[in-house]
């Protein structure tokens, strides 16, 4: 057990070396960490039919994600989206 502790100590310190605790701009934290910008997302519109036909093909769960909603839910409001 001994070994594991030293294995994450290990960890915890190298995913930490890029870390500056003065730096507290979270946009600078990303310039300095990433150096370039990422590249653009080309968004594609979908249709109405197309977003129900997906609503439609989730399995209906009483389940809730991050979000809090679940699939039946999201399923019954399909007509008023």
């Amino acid at each position: 057990m001994h070994n594991q502790w030293i294995i994450v100590d290990a960890v915890k310190s190298d995913n930490n070396k890029h870390i500056n605790a003065s730096m507290i701009n979270p946009i600078n934290y990303l310039a300095n960490s990433f150096g370039r910008p990422f590249a653009k997302i080309g968004w594609q519109c979908a249709s109405t039919y197309e977003i129900e036909k997906i609503i439609k093909s989730l399995k209906t769960k009483n389940t809730c994600g991050h979000d809090e909603i679940s699939n039946r839910i999201i399923k019954l409001t399909v007509p008023y989206l």
